[in-house]
């Protein structure tokens, strides 16, 4: 994933309400923002898997159909 694509993404994910943010040191004690799910975010992580999932399994079907 590129940086530009993924800020971007982490940014519309904050505003959403779905992660929050602090800065604090990484490793190498430079300055670093950490993101986390909030509750909210981690809903929104169940309803994407369950759709995944779906989704998946329906290709499989199809895939198998083709074989």
């Amino acid at each position: 994933v590129e940086e530009g694509a993924l800020y971007t993404a982490l940014h519309r994910m904050q505003k959403r309400g779905w992660l929050q943010a602090e800065w604090g040191l990484s490793d190498t004690n430079r300055k670093a923002k950490y993101y986390s799910l909030t509750a909210a975010g981690q809903r929104e992580l169940r309803r994407n898997a369950d759709n995944w999932r779906r989704y998946s399994r329906a290709v499989s079907r199809v895939l198998e159909a083709v074989s």
